[in-house]
This record gives structure tokens, C-alpha cells and sequence, in this order.
């Protein structure tokens, strides 16, 4: 019992800390004052669109069976990372388990994204910015 005493403070500071961090980086990302935080840890008030939403986002399979991830890069140039869907399609961003949303922005003619959550989030960048995501 006491155990549990010691434990319940060390697992509050961790959640608290956890959701912080989280806010910092999704404040970074999006600028001040451009979006609120939901209690809910998976959404995001600001921003954001369905991972199933983006097509354009999904990997295609080139004549060498390998994934390719065409006219998606990570913020830095280098080559995303891919996750697998739910149905089993990969994606060319690396998603957190519960991420149902990713936060955007654009920037000149390149979309923005904010795959995963902290400490593993990376931004990816689209470019062209979709059709339907001008509007």
C-alpha cells in the first residue's frame, strides 16, 4: 500500500509532464495562439486533418516492391519514415498509436505536418499542397 502511495505522485508529474511537453511542441509548430489544446490527449483544436483523409500521404510501391514516398520529406529533406494504418496501408509519416488527426499548416506552396506525438514527433513537409486542402 504504501508502494501505491509513492507510485501515484510519480505517475501524476510523469501524465502532467507527458502533456506539457506535448502542448510545447504543438505550440512550436503552429505559432502562438493559433490553436487550443482538447483535454483529449488524441485531438488537437487547431489545424489538423484525418490521417485518412490525405491520400496524397499514403505510400506507393515502385517496380522494386519498396515503398516510395513521392512528394513527401521530412522538415530536415531526409526521407520520412513509414507507418502502417489500421486497414495495413503505409504512410509516408510516422504516426503515434492513437494519432487519428495530424496537425498542419502551410508554409509559400508546401503543406506541413506534425506526424507522431512527443518525444517521437517529426515534421514532414508535402509539396504540392493538395487540392482539396486550398480550400
Amino acid at each position: 500500500m504504501l508502494c501505491a502511495y509513492a507510485a501515484t505522485p510519480l505517475w501524476l508529474v510523469w501524465i502532467f509532464g507527458h502533456l506539457y511537453m506535448q502542448d510545447l511542441t504543438l505550440r512550436q509548430f503552429y505559432g502562438e495562439g493559433d490553436y487550443v489544446r482538447s483535454p483529449a490527449d488524441h485531438m488537437v483544436m487547431g489545424n489538423s486533418v484525418g490521417v485518412h483523409y490525405l491520400k496524397e500521404l499514403r505510400a506507393k510501391q515502385g517496380d522494386d516492391m519498396q515503398y516510395q514516398c513521392l512528394g513527401v520529406t521530412n522538415a530536415d529533406g531526409t526521407k520520412p519514415s513509414l507507418s502502417f494504418q489500421v486497414k495495413g496501408e503505409p504512410v509516408c509519416c510516422s504516426l503515434a498509436k492513437d494519432q487519428w488527426s495530424i496537425p498542419f499548416k502551410t508554409i509559400g506552396d508546401s503543406l506541413h505536418l506534425l506526424c507522431g506525438k512527443w518525444p517521437d514527433e517529426n515534421e514532414i513537409v508535402m509539396t504540392p499542397i493538395p487540392e482539396r486542402m486550398n480550400r
